[in-house]
């Protein structure tokens, strides 16, 4: 996620991880998360999706959940399993269910834990600060794709 970088054998925190552990609810469970953190989180996402497998398959699930939307809604989470192995370029590598399985639970967790998307059950909804996160990788992707054409024209 970028806020750890190795050197030699030693870890160290990046500038983003500072910021993210200054942000640690004190007294939580090593699992919970805050807002401040959370936000810390989309943020950088939605600046790099393509930094790291992990940040690129929290992007894709709730890309990927948002696609699905667009058809029926909430979504049923046999259905973004499927899309999201397509749409994180997985066909080949996840073609044993139990991959899939993991690997969706996995980024879908991530995604819940950071308030993007909900579970009930077996479907699955995308909260507003997914829809707002969406939103904002649109942005930065269109905003990218404006520089790039400025420069090289």
């Amino acid at each position: 996620m970028g806020l750890v970088r190795q050197r030699h054998d030693k870890f160290f925190l990046t500038d983003l991880g500072d910021k993210y552990i200054q942000y640690a609810p004190i007294g939580a469970l090593k699992n919970e998360i805050s807002a401040q953190q959370a936000d810390i989180w989309k943020q950088y996402i939605a600046k790099d999706p393509f930094s790291s497998h992990v940040v690129f398959g929290i992007y894709v699930i709730v890309e990927s959940a948002f696609h699905l939307a667009r058809n029926s809604y909430p979504i049923q989470l046999d259905d973004l399993r499927t899309m999201f192995r397509t749409m994180g370029g997985k066909n080949t590598q996840w073609r044993a269910y139990k991959s899939l399985r993991t690997a969706t639970s996995t980024f879908l967790n991530f995604a819940i834990d950071m308030g993007l998307l909900g579970k009930i059950g077996e479907q699955i909804v995308i909260t507003p600060a997914g829809f707002q996160f969406i939103l904002m990788l649109q942005l930065h992707k269109s905003i990218e794709m404006v520089e790039s054409l400025s420069t090289n024209g």
